[in-house]
């Protein structure tokens, strides 16, 4: 199967006030082999900056969501799965 053929895929990565640990999965996620994918990163209320820090560095290779508010663990993940699917 060639590149062309293969199926894209969705990565969701949640951040809640973790630049530097999101940051290093993001640079990671990027080295993939595999390139038909796309990284979604959902935002789920940081107060810490983090989510325009990550924006600023990586908006023209990640889609990102933002929360207003922290939805929790399982909520912010489907916010993600939902952007993907709607994709």
């Amino acid at each position: 199967m060639n590149e062309k053929n293969r199926p894209k895929i969705y990565i969701v990565l949640l951040n809640w006030n973790g630049y530097n640990l999101t940051r290093e999965c993001i640079l990671s996620l990027l080295d993939i082999k595999y390139t038909n994918y796309q990284i979604v990163t959902v935002d789920n209320g940081s107060d810490d900056d983090s989510y325009s820090k990550l924006y600023g560095e990586f908006s023209e290779k990640v889609d990102f969501i933002k929360n207003e508010k922290n939805l929790g663990f399982a909520e912010c993940n489907n916010a993600g799965i939902k952007y993907s699917v709607e994709q």
